[in-house]
């Protein structure tokens, strides 16, 4: 995954202080999917395996649904639904 925009300098800061105290990574830490208006609403969420890595190369951010992994649920929702008729 490639970040657009610069996280720390590992040369001059500790690892953990710059993944404790970077604004991006902290709120990249605290967001889950039902925080996503997109994942809120749908009904494959039970089925999907959130990536935010996918999402942000996708999408250039980490906020919207990497529309792959929501093909891969509902295609995962249809066979649950097909082994239970």
């Amino acid at each position: 995954m490639e970040l657009t925009q610069p996280l720390g300098n590992a040369l001059n800061q500790p690892i953990k202080e710059i993944w404790g105290k970077t604004p991006f990574l902290k709120d990249l830490r605290s967001l889950k999917k039902k925080d996503l208006m997109f994942c809120k609403i749908c009904k494959y969420k039970n089925y999907c395996v959130f990536c935010y890595a996918n999402n942000f190369i996708w999408n250039k951010g980490y906020k919207k649904p990497y529309p792959y992994q929501c093909k891969i649920a509902q295609i995962k929702y249809s066979l649950d639904k097909k082994s239970n008729d």
